[in-house]
């Protein structure tokens, strides 16, 4: 399995599986122009790929997801090295009615500390700032000490708990307690018989028929 610049010699398809098993699909965030990647104003109504207003004009049109030009099954996997675009991509398969868990009940755990750091706070209006607070002290505090790493991570604990704000906000939850329950939802070591997102490292040593990047 290539990824990017390196290959991950842990990581293969089910020894049989149907030649191109590997694939890579790109994740997209809804904020980012898939075309001139700017974040740029994006047009209302088009589902995928959510383009901008400036590159309407060009004649791109909306394609399929990937996820439906390439049906996912319960014995596929797909894997990024963060966990923000695994779970907006997980709801986006969700919303299209195809179930799925993300591995990793301990990520699931560590968010929620972090959701429950403030015990004051009980809402998501009050946490959204001492999110952003926190993101903001502990990537000074990751760049002080040239911790690149540090800082990727920080910002992606962070991304993932706004990703599960953002689905609370659109269904009318308002509560600390709902964005738990969102994270406990998605985030399991159990996934049984159902579609699999992870984290690379997360899947290291398993298998699957086809492996999604």
């Amino acid at each position: 399995v290539k990824f990017a610049h390196q290959w991950c010699p842990y990581l293969r398809a089910r020894p049989g599986a149907p030649a191109g098993a590997v694939r890579q699909a790109a994740f997209k965030t809804p904020d980012v122009c898939p075309k001139c990647r700017g974040r740029t104003e994006l047009i209302a109504g088009v589902q995928w790929p959510i383009i901008c207003s400036a590159c309407a004009s060009t004649g791109l049109t909306p394609q399929l997801p990937w996820y439906k030009q390439d049906p996912v099954t319960p014995d596929d996997v797909i894997l990024c090295r963060y966990n923000r675009p695994l779970v907006y991509t997980a709801y986006e398969l969700i919303r299209e009615g195809i179930p799925c868990k993300i591995k990793g009940r301990d990520i699931g755990t560590r968010l929620v500390s972090l959701c429950r750091r403030w015990k004051a706070v009980d809402t998501l209006d009050k946490l959204a700032p001492r999110l952003s607070t926190y993101l903001f002290t502990h990537i000074e505090r990751a760049r002080e000490k040239g911790s690149m790493t540090a800082e990727m991570e920080v910002t992606d604990r962070v991304e993932t708990i706004r990703v599960f704000m953002s689905q609370c906000l659109e269904n009318g939850e308002t509560r600390v307690d709902d964005l738990v329950n969102r994270i406990n939802a998605v985030f399991t070591d159990n996934v049984g018989n159902t579609l699999t997102l992870s984290t690379a490292h997360r899947f290291k040593g398993s298998e699957r028929n086809r492996v999604f990047w």
